[in-house]
């Protein structure tokens, strides 16, 4: 299976190797934080401020734009709360544009998948020997011509 996205749009390809699982609490950030954020505006260049801003951020896991009530959903990790006060207040605080936040504390992981059972049924490797995502999520991209393109 290989869909690509046109050339001219995305740059050239970026190449992904399967990173390996992180065991966070074992290098000494147990503690997974996610925070929904509300945007005041809600317009192109209020998205393109906000994802500069937040891929800045040095303790930002992943931050996925949603549908929905809440504008993003930031992933984060920090060695203990004392920490999560620390990048709160010199990160998050920061992010411009920002109306509303609100923070979730993952008593424990119930699943984590790097590939979902379903395409596995679907005849597709399990441990496929190469990702490349043509596409890179950048500000002001237009994220719904990212294609994922597996190789076996």
């Amino acid at each position: 299976m290989r869909m690509l996205s046109p050339l001219d749009n995305v740059g050239g390809e970026t190449a992904l190797r399967r990173q390996p699982k992180i065991a966070f609490d074992k290098v000494g950030y147990g503690t997974p934080v996610m925070v929904l954020v509300r945007l005041e505006a809600r317009s192109k260049q209020s998205f393109v401020t906000f994802e500069s801003a937040v891929a800045e951020c040095p303790s930002v896991v992943s931050c996925h734009l949603l549908s929905g009530g809440e504008d993003y959903l930031i992933t984060l990790r920090a060695r203990d709360l004392s920490d999560f006060e620390r990048i709160h207040c010199e990160e998050l605080a920061e992010l411009p544009g920002v109306t509303r936040m609100q923070s979730l504390f993952a008593l424990r992981e119930v699943i984590s998948r790097a590939f979902p059972p379903s395409l596995r049924h679907r005849g597709i490797n399990q441990r496929p020997s190469l990702l490349l995502y043509e596409g890179i999520s950048t500000p002001g991209y237009d994220h719904s011509r990212c294609f994922l393109s597996i190789q076996r």
